[in-house]
Parts: C-alpha cells; sequence; structure tokens
C-alpha cells in the first residue's frame, strides 16, 4: 500500500481531503482480491508493473508512466465512482460520509464488467 501511496497523482484534492484519507482507509480494509478487482477497474490490469507503482502505464499510447490517479469531481453525490482506464485515473465525487463513498465504490468495483470507451 506504501508504493501506492507513494505514487499516485491527486487532481482537485490533497493528500488530506477527506475523501482521499477514506479512499486509503477503504482500500485498506480491502482484501487481496478487492485491491485487485479495484486496480483492474481503473486501469486495465489487475496487476502492478514489477517495477511498482511508479511504472504505471496508460492505454493512450503516451511514452512514459501515467500514475494512478484520483480525481474528485464535482458531480451529484449519489453518482458511481468513474474509471478512465485509458488515463489510470478515478473520478470520485465529494461523497460525505466514509460510509456513503465505501458503499459506493465497493459497488463499481464488484459490479462493473466490460469497458467505456471514450
Amino acid at each position: 500500500l506504501e508504493d501506492w501511496k507513494s505514487n499516485i497523482r491527486l487532481k482537485n484534492c490533497q493528500a488530506d481531503t477527506k475523501q482521499v484519507v477514506w479512499f486509503w482507509k477503504i482500500v485498506d480494509s480491502y482484501s487481496e482480491e478487492m485491491r485487485a478487482r479495484l486496480l483492474q477497474f481503473v486501469t486495465g490490469s489487475s496487476r502492478v508493473p514489477l517495477q511498482g507503482f511508479k511504472a504505471l502505464q496508460g492505454s493512450t499510447g503516451a511514452a512514459g508512466p501515467r500514475l494512478f490517479t484520483l480525481h474528485l469531481v464535482d458531480v451529484q453525490v449519489n453518482n458511481l465512482p468513474k474509471a478512465h482506464t485509458c488515463f489510470n485515473r478515478l473520478d470520485l465525487p465529494p461523497y460525505e460520509s466514509f460510509e456513503k463513498m465505501h458503499d459506493k465504490l465497493t459497488q463499481a468495483v464488484e459490479e462493473t464488467c466490460g469497458f467505456a470507451v471514450e
């Protein structure tokens, strides 16, 4: 988990933003299988590169790594988180409670099958 935390990009939020703190608390509570499913949901791959999270690649054809990105977005808090696998980006609504964020993130990871193209 430390490698993941050390190699993340934050958009419209900071490490001490409550949703970011909650994200890590949720990931910490997940089993290895759920962490792999979360990684699959956001990046399109359930595996971390041998070199660690700093070496994650996007699928846009751009050269170089594309870090796992948490993006706090201004959308309704009833929305599920949205993943952009080409960019290794997770768009998180500004959930008002840990419980709601845990439920919505888990629902998105468990119920998602297939990929959306954008």
